[in-house]
């Protein structure tokens, strides 16, 4: 997640060899990019554990 993060909220995922992707919030679908589906899996089963403290620090940075 960036501080100067563009709608819809979302995050990050990059892998070590430079792949990534970003992970929408409200659903979980991946809005752009590509990871091996290994590491889609293991960062969506994570976002989902964490959705709360994501949608606070998203708000947090992006106030309305």
């Amino acid at each position: 997640m960036y501080f100067r993060g563009h709608p819809p909220p979302h995050v990050h995922i990059i892998t070590s060899s430079r792949q990534e992707a970003q992970l929408r919030l409200s659903d979980l679908s991946v809005l752009a990019g590509h990871v091996p589906p290994s590491v889609l899996g293991k960062a969506r089963a994570w976002a989902a554990g964490n959705s709360d403290l994501l949608r606070e620090k998203w708000n947090a940075l992006h106030p309305d």
